[in-house]
């Protein structure tokens, strides 16, 4: 047979074994149908170079990870492609390495071949390469298959693998034996049918022996509750939605402890744990250090979403419940820092946090980029390319552990998300520090957006967890499906996926010892050890060998290592607070409220909490202050020369801002020695200020800082620039649109280029708009990229963006946007004059009432901006608000009011 003809057989074998291979992950279930492997092992014969076998191949299982893995394109195009391209290569693998080791053995044992490669590249691909991908194993298939299914707890799913893959080869070679074209080799199917037959009949009987002997334990109750989350909300959590899906979980909760208070008195005594899933409460974590530091502070959420489930725990028992977890957590002034966070698991009784279990092996690419991590450069630009905006900001925790039951002399293991997936993981976390009782998954499915295929195939890669360690599972899913499986890989009961439910399971204890508890993965790792020695010639095998105890000893090696912290515009689990861990912290307070004086004017009562935040502890309300009192010269005046020489660079250059805006010329001395400052963006500021001050200073510097990689550098100089209103600087701006940047934010990357656009369009060249009208368009997670395109088209009145700014501002039900951006929306389009100002004034005196401080705040700022004269009285409560932030608004707002030109109802401005 030519090249040619055999690369078309190649193909079409791949392709028919790609399709047996997607149907029993289908929603058919025709695990049956799994023997037609004899596809895949047809795709190993003959003789033909390597390279095209694994080309034709390759080709031919693309089909069948499309079918299997396209739900990904939902969270990544770019990976999505890169993993199915990785998968199919994985398959197309297995035939070559077939026909190398095939060839290294006798006429006789060479049907060993197949099933050797099968298993050994299987268990390459899903442990030691890139920290592994357990799922899709050609095992897992048969867990629908139950008899034979049981021998897992002997050697693991490898051997089920191995079983279906000698089965696959006794069936190719019978194919193959037919008329002339038979050999030695394909006569030999004798043999490898005679060894299939004798490893199904022992799997059979092995598995009516362990599910007859299941023992008659004793029975838990576990209550999941399924909560169904948006997936965009586990990027972009907004404060309403939170409450919204806290609320869905409690009263979930609160009606399943009545529906246990009606179970009969029998069964009351009955163990009974109540299971949120993954990262659903929202905040910072249970800890009591960390709870105590976010009340002190005054920041969303507060202890709001503690407290419920505190009280929980004291009216229905121990509750476990998943979260985000920041060991550490404090308050630096501008932004929240930390030492380590985590994607945790917490156990509550009593009204107390018991034990906490921080997630040990991390998703690779989900939660962190194996081996290239260790880089932040090259991790940095992976992510740019397949998920910008993204950063991968977890740590592991130090080992996979089970947890104490609370009130019980039980201990439950509870993996979380991918976790369940990862047999060393789930067999080490059941035994560590003793034997749990049950498995309790915590997981976040609505990563599969509207693919029920996915869910059903994160629950079949779990349920050979059970059978592995015998124990029940119980699955606890966000949008589902939440199952309750027996020791036997049996599901019990399962929810409707996408749907708001809760389920009462009773799962029956087991707890009997498994061989593979004790061997590991010995199998698949022999297998690979013996495909390795003989793929390679003779005279190479240390080669083979060589490579083989690299890749165990890779394995061996703990693939729940620290991911370090980076910072970035949104983190995949950073899930309930501030998205960017350099942004200012706008929605708290970091010091008690300054105190408004009493029988004042209300313009004298704000300019009294300005002037009394200028001293304040915080540099932020410093800033904050500063650029207020830009809007009475006679108060600024009194109070910059501290702040020019404040040691806070953002102080600094914030006081060069409103000096020069205010045209303070007797500070000039004090700003000429900041064009030397060693932080540039002071620089900046006092090159602005002396410029409008009437000094002249050398602005060449501004064009170097506009052009570097460094995007807080450039971004300040751009703004400079765009501020001093010189038309010479427009070449400067437009180059630097085109020079790089050091790409560790793509986020960051894309506001620079906004600034620009929006620099040059103050300077008279408007060409570059497009983004930032774009930039309205932005989804949830960029919600910050929306604000910014609004503040910049309302900055520049751009008019042909008004009907979009509108929209946002009417939008309601699913396209409704955050309160603060319909606000920010508003207050563009009041800039731009809007025949809609009143009804949008409106909108704003209505929510100077919100619950949340960031929407008082910008609720105070949109009506300042409306600047009438009117509405000093609406915003002056604001004055003693709670929170600084907001009092700082109010009071800028006020400023703003007081100021109006009598006879043009304008805002007097710089």
């Amino acid at each position: 047979m030519t090249d040619q003809r055999s690369m078309r057989a190649v193909l079409s074998w791949s392709l028919a074994a790609g399709l047996f291979f997607c149907l029993p992950f289908s929603q058919l279930g025709w695990w049956w149908s799994i023997p037609a492997l004899a596809c895949h092992a047809l795709a190993s014969h003959g003789s033909m170079r390597w390279w095209k076998r694994l080309a034709a191949g390759w080709i031919g299982w693309l089909p069948c990870w499309i079918v299997l893995e396209g739900w990904l394109h939902q969270v990544t195009t770019a990976g999505c492609i890169a993993l199915i391209a990785y998968m199919a290569m994985w398959s197309a693998l297995v035939p070559v390495v077939a026909a190398r080791v095939r060839a290294s053995l006798s006429a006789r044992a060479s049907w060993c071949g197949f099933p050797l490669a099968l298993v050994g590249i299987e268990w390459a691909r899903s442990r030691p390469i890139w920290d592994g991908y357990a799922w899709f194993q050609t095992g897992h298939a048969w867990i629908d298959a139950t008899l034979p299914a049981q021998a897992a707890d002997l050697l693991g799913v490898g051997l089920i693998s191995l079983m279906l893959a000698v089965t696959g080869e006794a069936i190719a070679c019978a194919w193959a034996s037919r008329g002339s074209a038979a050999t030695p080799f394909t006569r030999s199917w004798r043999m490898p049918a005679a060894v299939s037959i004798a490893l199904i009949s022992a799997a059979t009987a092995w598995g009516a022996y362990r599910i007859a002997t299941t023992p008659d334990g004793a029975r838990v109750r576990i209550v999941a509750i399924q909560t169904d989350v948006l997936t965009s909300n586990k990027i972009r959590w907004t404060p309403e939605q939170q409450v919204k899906d806290m609320q869905q979980a409690l009263d979930l909760s609160a009606r399943a402890v009545l529906d246990l208070r009606a179970v009969d008195a029998s069964e009351a005594k009955v163990p009974t744990l109540i299971a949120w899933p993954e990262t659903s409460v929202p905040g910072f974590g249970l800890d009591a250090p960390t709870v105590a530091t976010v009340v002190r502070l005054q920041a969303w959420p507060g202890d709001r979403f503690v407290d419920p489930i505190l009280d929980l725990s004291r009216v229905a028992g121990p509750v476990l419940v998943g979260s985000p977890a920041f060991d550490g957590l404090r308050d630096d002034g501008t932004r929240w820092a930390w030492d380590r966070q985590f994607n945790a698991a917490y156990f509550i009784d009593d009204g107390r946090v018991t034990d906490r279990y921080d997630k040990a092996y991390l998703t690779p690419f989900g939660e962190r980029m194996p081996y290239i991590s260790a880089w932040d450069w090259l991790e940095d630009q992976l992510l740019a390319f397949g998920a910008s905006g993204m950063s991968f900001d977890l740590q592991a925790g130090d080992r996979p552990r089970n947890m104490a039951w609370p009130g019980t002399d039980l201990r439950i293991a509870t993996p979380i998300c991918f976790e369940d997936t990862v047999s060393h993981i789930v067999r080490r976390m059941v035994r560590d520090p003793s034997p749990a009782a049950c498995i309790v998954n915590l997981s976040n499915d609505g990563w599969f957006g509207t693919s029920d295929a996915g869910r059903r195939h994160h629950d079949m890669m779990a349920r050979w967890r059970c059978i592995e360690c015998r124990l029940p599972m119980v699955r606890v899913a966000n949008t589902g499906a939440s199952s309750s499986i027996d020791s036997c890989g049996r599901v019990v009961d399962r929810l409707a996926p996408r749907s708001a439910d809760t389920l009462i399971a009773t799962p029956q204890l087991d707890g009997r010892d498994t061989l593979i508890m004790t061997v590991g993965d010995s199998l698949p790792a022999m297998s690979l050890v013996m495909m390795c020695l003989l793929a390679v010639p003779v005279q190479r095998r240390w080669l083979g060998l060589a490579a083989a105890i690299g890749l165990i000893l890779l394995a061996g090696c703990s693939s729940a290592g620290e991911s370090s912290a980076v910072s970035g515009a949104w983190s995949t689990r950073s899930l309930s607070v501030t998205p960017d861990p350099t942004m200012p912290s706008t929605v708290r307070a970091a010091e008690p409220a300054f105190a408004a004086p009493e029988g004042t004017g209300v313009r004298e009562s704000a300019l009294v909490i300005l002037t009394s935040a200028c001293a304040a502890e915080y540099p932020q309300f410093r800033s904050n202050a500063v650029e207020a009192l830009a809007l009475d010269p006679a108060t600024l005046t009194k109070e910059a020369g501290a702040l020019l020489a404040d040691p806070n660079p953002a102080v600094r250059f914030s006081a060069c801002m409103a000096v020069g805006r205010a045209r303070l010329a007797l500070f000039a001395p004090a700003v000429k020695p900041l064009v030397q400052d060693t932080n540039l963006a002071v620089r900046a500021g006092a090159i602005f200020a002396l410029q409008r001050l009437g000094q002249h200073p050398d602005q060449t510097s501004l064009a170097g800082m506009s052009g570097a990689k460094d995007l807080t550098t450039r971004g300040i100089a751009i703004f400079v620039l765009g501020e001093l209103g010189n038309p010479s600087a427009v070449p400067v701006l437009r180059d630097a649109l085109q020079r790089p940047t050091d790409n560790t934010n793509p986020m960051r990357a894309r506001i620079v280029d906004l600034q620009t656009a929006e620099a040059l369009a103050k300077l008279g060249d408007r060409s570059q708009l497009d983004p930032v009208r774009a930039a309205l368009l932005a989804p949830g997670e960029q919600a910050e990229l929306m604000c910014l395109g609004a503040q910049i088209l309302g900055n520049i009145k751009d008019q042909s963006s008004e009907a979009m700014l509108l929209g946002i501002v009417a939008a309601r039900g699913r396209t409704e946007r955050p309160a603060e951006v319909r606000l920010l929306a508003g207050e563009a389009a009041i800039k731009m004059g809007s025949a809609r100002t009143p009804e949008i004034l409106a909108m704003a005196r209505m929510m100077l009432t919100s619950r949340m401080p960031m929407v008082r705040a910008q609720a105070a700022t949109t009506l300042g901006t409306g600047g009438l004269a009117s509405d000093t009285a609406t915003i002056a409560p604001l004055l003693r608000d709670s929170n600084p932030l907001v009092q700082l608004a109010a009071a800028q707002a006020i400023l703003r009011c007081t100021a109006q030109d009598s006879t043009s109802g304008t805002v007097a401005a710089d």
